[in-house]
């Protein structure tokens, strides 16, 4: 996952290239338009990209999404430091 700002969004490419937008509370309308408009494959959200939503009904809205991720640096820390026996 390599997030970058491109413009007034957040974009991410997973390997096989499909796209996936940033959701920011601040602005939730206007990131739901741009991930319809470009047809994104996935949204994704995290404390950290200024995601502060509480409930996820936006969904709805994104029909087409095939991958959605929200994350927190807690999870992200805690998968990271995880063993496999």
């Amino acid at each position: 996952m390599t997030i970058e700002r491109k413009g007034r969004f957040l974009e991410d490419y997973d390997l096989e290239g499909h796209l996936s937008i940033g959701i920011e509370s601040r602005m939730l309308a206007a990131c739901v338009a741009e991930a319809n408009r470009r047809r994104a494959y996935g949204v994704f959200g995290s404390g950290s990209f200024n995601f502060r939503e509480d409930k996820l009904d936006f969904l709805a809205e994104l029909p087409q999404l095939r991958k959605v991720f929200f994350f927190s640096r807690t999870s992200l820390s805690k998968t990271s430091t995880a063993s496999t026996p």
